[in-house]
């Protein structure tokens, strides 16, 4: 399709003959609720296709992977897909697909704090200066009398 205007640009068209195998690309969908998402870990989904080769009156949708028991710091890998036997996978068994990991923490420099706690010293705040008001009168008045 073209990308802004409805028009066809192109069409693949595919003989398969029957009981011969396709390859092709099939998403994986996480199912489930890692514990180590709740406790605060981020869930990074890593792949999000695989290739695999079947009959074409095989082909699943998506093929989902239960991540139900990942903890922070566990991943999942394409072997850990269960798929029906008549479905061969072709992607390397040991790429990622899924990992939960822990947030990132900046960590504030405690002993500079200290430092400067133990100097004395007191950062004021200035405050900032207000454009468009005049002075106060009592300031005017004394300047004048100057």
């Amino acid at each position: 399709m073209h990308p802004y205007r409805s028009e066809v640009l192109h069409i693949d068209f595919l003989v398969v003959r029957k009981g011969e195998k396709v390859k092709l690309e099939v998403p994986v969908r996480l199912v489930g609720v890692a514990p180590g998402v709740k406790e605060g870990g981020i869930m990074e989904h890593l792949r999000h296709d695989v290739e695999i080769r079947c009959i074409p009156s095989k082909i699943p949708e998506a093929l989902d992977l239960e991540i139900s028991q990942m903890d922070i710091g566990d991943s999942v890998t394409v072997a850990d897909l269960q798929v029906p036997e008549d479905i061969e996978i072709l992607t390397d068994a040991a790429a990622t697909i899924a990992s939960v990991v822990p947030p990132a923490v900046i960590k504030v420099e405690e002993e500079v704090v200290e430092e400067v706690e133990e100097e004395g010293v007191v950062e004021e705040k200035a405050e900032p200066e207000v454009v468009g008001r005049g002075r106060p009168a009592e300031e005017e008045a004394t300047e004048e009398g100057q």
